[in-house]
C-alpha cells in the first residue's frame, strides 16, 4: 500500500512577522512563549516527517557499512530504519509538551497540584523573570493543564489528541525506559518453549510464557506514525488558531 506524503506545519508557526516587529507595543512575554514554542514544534515535526520517510524506505542506502552478506545486510537495514522510527516516535510524543508549554501561559491558567502536604496553586498568568518561567514551566503536566482549562471545545479537542496519540505515547515510553522496540524483522534465535506442572496435576508451576518477549512488525508501526501524522498537524494547527483568535491575531 502507497503511504500519503507527508505534509509540514502551517509557515505562521515561525511567527516570523512577530519577531521582526520591531513595534514593542505589539510585542508581550506571553506571545515571545507562544511563538518560540511553536518554532520549536515546527522544526520537531519538520524533522519527524524526515525520520519517519527514511524509517518507510525499505532500500534505505547503507553504503557505508561495509557488508557482503544479503542476510545481514537486510538485519542492519532493519537497524537503521528502526532508529530512524523511534526518533520520528520521540519527535512526536514531545509534540504534546510544547503544546503544555504554551496553553497555561497564554490562557493564563491557575494549575491546582494536590500532594502529600496539600493543595499549592501555579499562577500562570504573571512571570517577573526568566527563573520564575523556568521553574513553572518545570512543574507543568497535560493532567494539570486539562483540570485547568475551562473551554469544552478547547478540552475536547485536547483529550481526542490523547487518546489518538496513545499509542505513540506507549511506544515512547518503551524508548524512553527501555530503550528499544523489538521488531520481528530482526532475526531471532531458536528457542525450544516449556512447560512445568506440578506432579500429578494440571496446575502450571513454570512457563517460558510468562517471560516471553513481544515484538512487533516494523511496518505496522510505521503505519500507525503515518496515520497519527495528520491527527498532529491537525491539532497543532487547532490550538495555534485558538491561541490567535485570543490575541487578535491571523489565523491559519
Amino acid at each position: 500500500m502507497e503511504r500519503p506524503n507527508l505534509e509540514q506545519l502551517n509557515e505562521k508557526l515561525l511567527g516570523r512577522d512577530y519577531f521582526a516587529d520591531i513595534d514593542p507595543n505589539n510585542k508581550c512575554w506571553k506571545l515571545d512563549v507562544f511563538y518560540k514554542r511553536m518554532y520549536d514544534i515546527y522544526y520537531i515535526f519538520a524533522q519527524a516527517n524526515i525520520y519517519l520517510s527514511r524509517a518507510a524506505d525499505r532500500n534505505l542506502n547503507i553504503e557505508d557499512w561495509s557488508l557482503d552478506d544479503d542476510s545481514i545486510k537486510n538485519t542492519v537495514r532493519i537497524y537503521e530504519r528502526g532508529n530512524y522510527l523511534k526518533s520520528c516516535i520521540l519527535a512526536f510524543n514531545s509534540i504534546e509538551d510544547y503544546i503544555n508549554q504554551i496553553l497555561p501561559f497564554t490562557l493564563n491558567l491557575t494549575l491546582i497540584k494536590r500532594g502529600k502536604h496539600g493543595i499549592s496553586y501555579i499562577n500562570c498568568a504573571e512571570i517577573k523573570s526568566n527563573d520564575e518561567y523556568i521553574e513553572k514551566s518545570g512543574q507543568i503536566n497535560s493532567k494539570l493543564v486539562r483540570h485547568a482549562i475551562n473551554d469544552s471545545n478547547l478540552l475536547e479537542c485536547i483529550n481526542n489528541y490523547k487518546k489518538d496519540l496513545k499509542e505513540i505515547r506507549d511506544y515512547a515510553n518503551k524508548i524512553k525506559h527501555k530503550h528499544d522496540i523489538r521488531f520481528k524483522e530482526f532475526p531471532n534465535p531458536e528457542y525450544i518453549g516449556y512447560t512445568k506442572r506440578k506432579p500429578g496435576t494440571n496446575i502450571i508451576t513454570d512457563s517460558s510464557e510468562w517471560t516471553m518477549i513481544q515484538s512487533e512488525g516494523i511496518e505496522d508501526i510505521i503505519d500507525k506514525c503515518y496515520a497519527v501524522h495528520p491527527k498532529i498537524k491537525n491539532y497543532v494547527e487547532k490550538i495555534y488558531n485558538h491561541i490567535s483568535e485570543k490575541y487578535g491575531l491571523e489565523k491559519i
